[in-house]
């Protein structure tokens, strides 16, 4: 049952982040909005959609989507620990991982046997989709050990939510915009 409820929670949370995104976008982008902007957001999902389809191959986007997600709602409800159950390694997975990509970029080898250039490849190609899936998994295990453990601090886990929350829509939109 506990898992019905962290999944339920990772699919609010990533709908909750894609309707921010779209309004940041549009409050972004123009000075006067019509109603239909406003009210119709799918569009934006299916544009949205044809970006990522564009960008990487489906199966691929969901492989290293769902275990980044795995890993990120594992590692919360291992412990009721301050630390695992903070915005901190998301923090240093968003600023490390972009660093490690463009290290991965300027030494990229197009053909080569060694599984290390292979592995390096393909986390320069999907490194935003495992810091999304990981960001995701990581707030909705947070949500889910605040919501069913009283020890953990209201004011601690809304602090660290948003920045969580502010740090994804980042590389949401930066994934999204290139």
């Amino acid at each position: 049952m506990d898992i019905i409820v962290v999944v339920l929670i990772y699919f609010v949370y990533l709908f909750l982040l894609i309707f921010i995104n779209y309004y940041l976008n549009l409050f972004t982008s123009k000075g006067e909005y019509t109603q239909d902007e406003l009210k119709n957001v799918f569009p934006y999902f299916k544009d949205s959609w044809d970006t990522i389809r564009s960008k990487y191959a489906l199966s691929s986007f969901f492989l290293f989507l769902v275990f980044s997600s795995i890993v990120g709602i594992v590692i919360p409800l291992l412990t009721i620990n301050w630390f695992f159950n903070s915005s901190i390694l998301f923090i240093v997975v968003f600023f490390t991982f972009p660093y490690i990509k463009s290290y991965f970029e300027d030494r990229m080898v197009t053909e080569s046997e060694d599984y290390r250039d292979n592995f390096a490849n393909i986390f320069a190609k999907h490194s935003e989709i495992i810091t999304i899936g990981f960001g995701i998994g990581l707030g909705s295990a947070m949500t889910y050990v605040w919501r069913n453990n009283i020890d953990v601090n209201s004011i601690w886990f809304l602090i660290n939510f948003i920045v969580l929350s502010v740090l994804l829509e980042i590389t949401i939109k930066n994934t999204l915009s290139k």
